[in-house]
């Protein structure tokens, strides 16, 4: 990659490529740049992942090719935590272990092998997969790395410093990177690999060879660790071979000869795959029949298959239309900058494709007026990108079904490689347009100056004003779920957080505030502790302070409850000469909502919250949920009736509840319909 350079040029792209990796490694293992919300980093994908897990658990058990080599959750209510859980504390355990089928599950081959590896240096599991995590993350770093040395050679500094920025704060490439499910490395890898060739090889045809193989092998390795998103890393191996096209001059011939064939080794690599995963299915099944059934039920569920020949799970899916599964992707947050800087508010990828539009025009004038010897380039990286949008779009139309149900995961196919050379797009134009400042008078510098600092005060303004509105409905809303109120601090609940409020923002709250969680069973915490302690320092955790909209100074700071039902919470402020405020409230038998509604959320085991298997259902595990039920306690059900709670477990999303009696019927008791608690007169 980095041959036939001069050795000036050669060391500033080692420099870049090293400096480049380096961040991406930061925000992609650590989000150390908050691209994404806490929440959003810690628990995204826990339920993918948690198959890879799993899988761990049973080859450590029972050996690489156990239950066919599948990857599984061993049956547990709190089915995501408990592979997690079984796999730190080295458990064996012994429900029985529920496959999942729809691919060769080669992450689980090679996640055992990076386990088994640190094990024999005594590495403890805790450790074992925060390493697979930093595997999973320093690949996906490097290869997008490589695609940085591109736009530096191609496109200049401005475009690699863009893409290096834009990268680093895209919350969605965040969030994918160090999953151990997705393995994001694998589905990028075909377009870089066609790009690192296409940069080196100057167009030799004998060389072209070995990019096809190499296709091939990463179409494997890719398709047995999952079908999903085929159509898009397709296309996205040949965005490289249309700019190239363009830049260097290539005939048509040239391009529809080598776009075919390697399209031929691609569609191979995904036969070969799939006939290993149907000899794989064959073997765990003992009939070719069955296993072939299995594929053609992948395919169906994740296309536009017929409604009637798939289960019910999928048959909202394909009943959608084209332009509902579209307008899920436009409004998409690409960007929430709010978390970056503070300020900004979010950026929808729909209204990323309008910015490109409004740059398409914006270049193609400055290119034909001021650089007009970058024409060439110019329509090179302009078309290569517009052309790119075709990727994401094929996998939302072509597999509607999947796209439809997993838009909260699919958002990240935008990237592939469609926003990679928008951002590499954007910071080409930016170059070009500092040197067209740079020859303008002083005058002239001035003005546009003036503009970009009108520009920018209007957005941080409109920024401030939207987050304002937010403001003064969490302010609302805290005001009617109050706790306490001492006179300057409030104390409410809202969702899964605890929230302080004070109106003064005066100096007292500069002392510590304590706040002591007492778990409603005494056992929940480990180590004889009988309370958990939040202590904190306001400033630390303030999100709410005097706005430019609102003459009233307020101030709002608040703490996540953890995710288990209180007995009651201590908390106040203390000095060193001793208190300044104390409250201690009692939630023993209190209720805060007497109905409640399943999780609006389908999947292999449930359908819109309600357990497909057993008597069950789950519901948002927030504040109020978790308070307001308990083991006993009678609910009243649209259709199946009144029902015991016999069980509750509880997880970081969720509150998983088992009642008594039979199956519960998800189309009259599922969500929207009500689950209604049955008051006692006692109560």
């Amino acid at each position: 990659m980095f041959y036939h350079l001069s050795k000036s040029y050669h060391k500033k792209e080692v420099s870049l490529f090293f400096t480049s990796m380096f961040i991406f490694m930061l925000s992609f293992q650590f989000n150390i740049f908050g691209a994404a919300s806490d929440d959003f980093f810690d628990g995204y994908q826990r339920a993918s992942e948690s198959l890879v897990v799993g899988r761990i658990v049973e080859t450590n058990n029972h050996g690489y090719f156990s239950h066919g080599g599948f990857l599984g959750r061993y049956i547990d209510i709190d089915k995501i935590d408990y592979q997690y859980n079984v796999y730190v504390k080295g458990i064996t355990p012994e429900s029985k272990f529920d496959i999942y089928s729809s691919s060769a599950g080669v992450q689980g081959f090679f996640y055992s092998l990076t386990d088994r590896s640190l094990s024999f240096f005594n590495v403890n599991p805790s450790k074992i997969l925060f390493i697979n995590k930093c595997i999973t993350s320093l690949s996906l770093a490097f290869l997008l790395s490589v695609f940085i040395i591109f736009s530096f050679r191609n496109l200049g500094c401005g475009s690699a410093v863009s893409s290096i920025f834009l990268i680093a704060i895209s919350q969605w490439l965040v969030v994918f990177a160090n999953n151990l499910y997705w393995m994001f490395f694998l589905i990028i890898l075909p377009f870089i690999i066609s790009t690192v060739f296409l940069m080196s090889i100057y167009n030799k045809e004998n060389r072209f060879r070995y990019l096809y193989w190499a296709i091939f092998i990463a179409i494997l390795v890719k398709s047995l660790a999952g079908y999903e998103y085929m159509s898009t890393i397709f296309i996205s191996m040949i965005i490289p071979f249309i700019f190239y096209a363009i830049k260097d001059s290539w005939t048509l011939y040239e391009l529809i000869k080598r776009s075919i064939l390697i399209s031929v080794f691609a569609i191979s690599g995904l036969l070969v795959a799939m006939t290993i995963h149907i000899a794989q299915l064959t073997s765990y099944l003992g009939s070719i029949s069955k296993a072939v059934n299995v594929i053609t039920q992948i395919v169906l569920k994740r296309t536009s298959g017929n409604p009637d020949s798939v289960p019910e799970v999928f048959r909202q899916s394909l009943e959608s239309t084209f332009s509902e599964v579209f307008t899920k992707y436009w409004n998409g947050i690409a960007f929430n900058l709010e978390n970056v800087f503070s300020v900004g508010g979010t950026v929808s990828f729909g209204g990323l494709i309008l910015w490109l539009l409004f740059l398409s025009l914006f270049g193609t004038f400055i290119i034909q007026r001021k650089f007009p010897r970058q024409k060439r380039l110019h329509l090179a990286i302009l078309v290569s990108t517009w052309v790119a949008i075709l990727a994401p779009l094929s996998w939302f139309f072509l597999a509607k079904g999947h796209s439809y149900v997993h838009y909260f995961i699919n958002q990240i196919l935008w990237y592939l490689p469609f926003l990679l050379l928008m951002f590499s797009y954007s910071g080409f134009l930016c170059e070009l347009t500092i040197k067209i400042f740079r020859s303008y008078s002083k005058r002239n510098k001035a003005y546009c100056i003036c503009f970009i600092i009108l520009v920018g005060l209007l957005i941080v303004v409109r920024s401030l004003y939207f987050k304002q509105r937010h403001v003064n409905k969490l302010t609302s809303n805290l005001h009617s779920l109050e706790l306490i109120n001492n006179g300057d601090i409030s104390v409410s609940y809202y969702g899964k957080d605890i929230f302080y409020s004070n109106k003064k923002c005066n100096e007292n709250l500069n002392a510590k505030f304590f706040l002591h969680l007492i778990p409603l069973k005494s056992k929940t915490l480990t180590n004889n502790v009988h309370f958990n302690n939040l202590d904190f320092y306001w400033e630390k955790k303030e999100i709410v302070n005097n706005s430019w909209f609102d003459n009233n100074i307020f101030c709002i700071t608040s703490i996540t409850f953890p995710n288990y039902p209180l007995k009651g919470f201590r908390t106040g402020q203390f000095k060193n000469d001793g208190q300044i405020w104390f409250n201690y409230v009692n939630l023993t038998n209190k209720r805060f909502v007497n109905q409640f509604q399943s999780f609006n959320l389908t999947d292999r085991f449930v359908t819109k919250g309600i357990n497909k298997s057993k008597a069950a259902f789950f519901i948002q595990n927030n504040f109020a949920n978790r308070q307001s039920i308990t083991l006993g306690d009678k609910l009243i059900f649209s259709f199946s009736g009144e029902r015991t709670v016999e069980k509750i477990t509880y997880s970081e999303n969720y509150i998983n509840v088992s009642v008594t009696g039979k199956l519960l019927t998800p189309k009259y008791d599922a969500y929207p319909n009500i689950i209604k608690l049955k008051i006692t007169n006692s109560e």
